[in-house]
């Protein structure tokens, strides 16, 4: 039970799917301290920073993979920490050197 509750803290959920949101909001009881947090899109400035700082290069060396990330992310924050995520566990990034394929 606490790995499925540690997903569900870790997952994302998009209020755009208002059947969606409904089902999220009745697993919480309303005696939980539960956070909302309304967190829209970032824009491509912002994920261009976020890719920057996370790989620690300068942010026109990251565009390509910055683009990508907007583009499959649509600008969801924990989708692109996701992808990011993946693309470094996959070996298409590495620290000092950037490549993309």
């Amino acid at each position: 039970m606490l790995n499925l509750i540690g997903l569900l803290a870790d997952s994302t959920c998009r209020n755009d799917d208002d059947a969606v949101m409904n089902r999220v909001h009745h697993i919480f009881p309303s005696k939980a301290r539960t956070t909302w947090i309304h967190l829209g899109p970032l824009d491509q400035a912002a994920l261009g920073r976020l890719v920057s700082m996370t790989l620690q290069r300068k942010e026109e060396d990251v565009a390509p993979l910055t683009r990508l990330i907007s583009r499959v992310s649509m600008g969801n924050p924990f989708q692109a920490r996701n992808l990011l995520q993946t693309v470094w566990r996959q070996g298409h990034v590495r620290l000092f050197s950037f490549f993309f394929w």
